[in-house]
């Protein structure tokens, strides 16, 4: 997503990069609960004696992507009429930008609590390349995308990106 501003910085309007910032920021919010999941886990899978198992934890990132997932559909669709109510109506273009995103962002929860498993586990490599591999698809996309379909484009480099990540990791 950082990555994706400073190319839409390059290539749009300041106004545009208002309008993605918003959508990115607002995406971005279905992995609070992921990271205090993944925050926990990660001394909990570090310890030697912990009970923490991988079947539990499979069971925690699989309920977390389906809980984001079923709360992302309705958010996203409901997104042109509430975001113009929080933020006004200018920021109505934020809800394509937004609902694209969420394609990513909402499976990428179970990403994010993988992430803290690996780290405890002393498997930040897997995390590494599964960062990079995002970094490289983002890159590519945006520079294909961003030009041709503006902030939409830029959304479906980080959607893509985020589902690349998710399906390396998991």
């Amino acid at each position: 997503y950082q990555l994706d501003v400073w190319i839409v910085k390059y290539f749009e309007r300041s106004e545009s990069l208002g309008l993605y910032s918003l959508a990115g920021n607002l995406a971005t919010m279905f992995w609070i609960l992921p990271r205090s999941v993944s925050t926990v886990l990660l001394p909990a899978m570090a310890s030697p004696g912990s009970d923490v198992s991988f079947a539990q934890v499979a069971r925690v990132s699989r309920l977390l992507m389906t809980l984001n997932v079923t709360l992302a559909i309705p958010v996203a669709v409901a997104a042109p009429w509430w975001l113009p109510f929080l933020y006004g109506g200018e920021f109505v273009g934020s809800s394509w930008p937004f609902a694209i995103l969420l394609i990513g962002c909402a499976p990428f929860a179970r990403s994010v609590v993988q992430a803290g498993v690996l780290a405890g586990l002393n498997r930040v490599d897997v995390n590494l390349k599964a960062s990079t591999i995002g970094l490289f698809v983002t890159l590519l996309l945006d520079f294909i995308l961003i030009p041709r379909y503006g902030i939409n484009g830029a959304a479906i480099a980080s959607a893509a990106s985020y589902l690349v990540t998710t399906a390396y990791v998991t």
